[in-house]
Order: C-alpha cells, then structure tokens, then sequence
C-alpha cells in the first residue's frame, strides 16, 4: 500500500505527531517486505523514524498451528502439507482443505505457469519449489503439470517430507517437556552432526568413529541425561537394526550419563523394537497418529 501511494507514511507522521502521540492510540503497521519497512519506514530521514515503540518479527507458525488449516486431511497428508508449504498463512492459503495433496499442488503449479511471482521463496516453500519446481521449469511452461507431479514429484514427496517431520518430531517433544511427560528437562534440544561412534562389524570393538547426524538430540543440565531421536517417514517400519544404529552413537558419553532413546515413525515399529519397550525403560515410541495428534502422552 505504501508503495502504491508514497504520502501514507507522511500523512502517519502528521497524524501522530499532532492527533496521536499523546492520545490513547496505538498504530500497528504490518508487512511481510522487512527490507522496505526498515530502510523505507523507519530508517533515519524517513517520516517515521524514531517514532516506533516497538519493533517485532513475527515467526512462521509451527507444525500443530498450521495443521489446523487442514482439519479433515490424514496425519500423513498434514505433514506432507507442512512439508510443501511450512508455516506462513498465504502459503497455506494455497491449499483448498477439500482438495487432495496431488490436486492442490498440481494447482499450484498451474498458479505457477501464469504467475512466477507465486513462489516468493522462503523455508519449506523454498525447498519445495527448488526441488521440483524451478528444476522443472521448463515442462512446467509447457503446463505439463499432471506429468511432472506423477514422475517426479509424486515419487520423491515422500523422502522430501522427511526433513519436515524431522521437524514435526522435534516440536512433537518440545510439547512433551512443556507438560513435564519427558524423563528429564533437557537444556537445549535440536538436530546434531559431528562425530562420533557408529557401528562396525569389522571393527574389533564393534565399533568405529566416523561423522554422521542425530535427527533430536536432548541434553539435560550439566549434561548427565541425553535424550536421542531418530525419525522415519517412510513406508516400512522402524526395524531393530536401526533401533541399535541410535544406540551406537555417543557411545563415549555413557559413562557419566543416562541415555534415552525416542523414536518416531510413519509406519509403525516391527516387533522385536515393540517387544524391547516392555524390557527398557529407556525406551519410548511414537507412531505418526501420536505425534500429529499429541494423543496418548498427557
């Protein structure tokens, strides 16, 4: 709006300066263009620098907040859905609530092919569209939409989706600790790459040091309790050997510490994992209906 008509912000400044200012009245100004309301607002020799009271960003709604946009869809199709468009409301927007996953991204993509100004790039919408959009640009011009969802969307959504549920997993616990159902309060808590031990059956030990990543990793106060995640958004479930793939890492630290392990996953758990939770109370799973739906845990 101040772009389309210059004089608003000078006619605020008057406003405020001779009607407002000691009055009861509080204007808020909004706007997802940041660099222009810094530097063409409120930067110095602009009309309403050093008038703001307060200045605030407002971040993308989590997981269980954009959800609620899609009331009726599976707990699969809301975290492909956070998947494809993150937490910004005009992008969740995009999707009709009636219509399936295939049919609204097909549509955005027809949005697309007649608007390149659609896809203003940021966090999960960025990475959608880098994947499978501006690497496809040019079928997508020839409004080949249907055939580029079946071949090449389609079949990779699902891997796509699982850095998003890695995130879906990590606001999942951090609702654990905030109605105390964790074993420990951690201190910090996120995603973690370094290295450490991992499992070798050449090696002597059993054992060997080598870089990798840990999807949720929870350290309590003065680090003496770890919590350990690993998530799994696929079609087969969690399986035993890599319940003992988790169990090899930070090995080292399990001399001063306690270890838990949280596993997470779409499909379930086969039943040698199942059976263990009845063995180790170290142990906790989480299927995708828990997770989406934060049922069972409070």
């Amino acid at each position: 709006m101040c772009r389309g008509n210059k004089s608003i912000p000078f006619i605020l400044q008057n406003l405020w300066d001779t009607e407002f200012k000691d009055s009861n009245v509080m204007i808020v100004l909004c706007g997802s263009a940041m660099s222009f309301i810094e530097k063409e607002l409120l930067a110095e020799k602009n009309p309403l620098y050093g008038r703001a009271t307060g200045i605030y960003k407002m971040n993308e709604m989590g997981f269980y907040d954009a959800a609620r946009f899609f009331p009726d869809y599976s707990e699969k199709d809301k975290v492909l859905a956070y998947a494809v468009l993150g937490g910004i409301p005009h992008y969740l927007n995009q999707f009709n609530p009636k219509r399936s996953i295939a049919e609204n991204i097909t549509g955005m993509k027809e949005k697309a092919n007649t608007n390149r100004g659609t896809y203003r790039l940021t966090n999960n919408f960025f990475r959608f569209w880098y994947a499978f959009g501006f690497a496809n640009l040019s079928q997508l011009e020839d409004r080949d939409v249907e055939g580029v969802y079946e071949y090449i969307v389609d079949p990779a959504l699902q891997k796509f989706a699982s850095l998003a549920f890695e995130d879906v997993c990590r606001e999942f616990v951090r609702e654990l600790q905030k109605k105390n159902a964790l074993p420990f309060r951690y201190t910090r808590m996120g995603r973690w790459m370094g290295k450490t031990t991992l499992r070798d059956k050449k090696a002597e030990s059993g054992l060997k040091m080598a870089e990798t990543e840990i999807d949720l990793l929870g350290i309590g106060k003065e680090a003496k309790e770890y919590l350990v995640g690993e998530c799994k958004f696929r079609h087969s479930p969690f399986d035993y050997s890599e319940y003992l793939d988790t169990m090899a890492k930070l090995t080292p630290q399990k001399e001063k510490a306690k270890f838990y392990y949280f596993l997470f996953s779409e499909s379930g758990f086969d039943d040698k994992i199942t059976a263990e939770t009845g063995i180790s109370e170290k142990l906790y799973l989480y299927d995708i209906g828990t997770i989406v739906n934060l049922k069972n845990i409070f």
